[in-house]
């Protein structure tokens, strides 16, 4: 599982740290959306505009993006993180406008989440 993600977000950086934390290292890779590895990456599964306030995951030769990646990473947690999951069975149209609504504000929320 790779995740590709904007590392110059305190949010996003601490959000990974916490995941990171949670699941089997062996099955986790972290990449920020910034490296060349990363474009490299997205172009092979045919991201050519790379967003900075979306966050990639490659799972089983597969890509996925905003909430369903977000879900996706979370589900392979732990309980209690687990539980965030429940809202993956909303529509996508629902929880990708949310991930757009955070992801854009993602600096402002910093201030107040910190996964340490």
């Amino acid at each position: 599982m790779t995740v590709i993600y904007d590392d110059k977000c305190s949010f996003c950086y601490s959000f990974i740290k916490l995941i990171n934390s949670r699941i089997k290292k062996n099955n986790f890779i972290s990449i920020s959306v910034r490296s060349e590895k990363a474009k490299k990456i997205l172009r092979n599964y045919g991201v050519t505009f790379i967003e900075l306030n979306t966050i990639f995951l490659i799972k089983n030769n597969t890509i996925y993006y905003k909430s369903t990646a977000i879900f996706l990473i979370i589900k392979q947690t732990k309980l209690p993180l687990k539980l965030i999951a429940i809202f993956s069975l909303l529509p996508t149209k629902i929880t990708d406008k949310g991930y757009i609504i955070f992801a854009k504000n993602r600096y402002k929320f910093s201030k107040f989440f910190r996964f340490e």
